[in-house]
């Protein structure tokens, strides 16, 4: 996946496998024009194994299939017994 993060002069552009990538909650709420209006959080993070860093989105943006992203990214925590 390649991402392009702003910078103070100019971006720059990070390349990353798809399996590193991972969200920890999900973008799809099913609420508002673009289903994704959450009341909480107005921002959906995408971080990655490889770079500290997560990479945050607008929820209030256009995603033309966030249910999708969901099942790309969606990290559930594992349940402890």
């Amino acid at each position: 996946m390649r991402l392009e993060t702003a910078a103070l002069f100019g971006s720059k552009v990070k390349e990353f496998p798809l399996p590193s990538i991972y969200a920890r909650s999900k973008l799809y709420t099913g609420r508002g024009e673009n289903k994704t209006l959450d009341f909480k959080n107005t921002q959906y993070i995408l971080n990655s194994d490889h770079d500290r860093l997560g990479f945050v989105l607008d929820r209030r943006g256009y995603f033309k299939s966030p249910a999708d992203l969901d099942a790309l990214f969606l990290r559930q925590p594992i349940p402890t017994r």
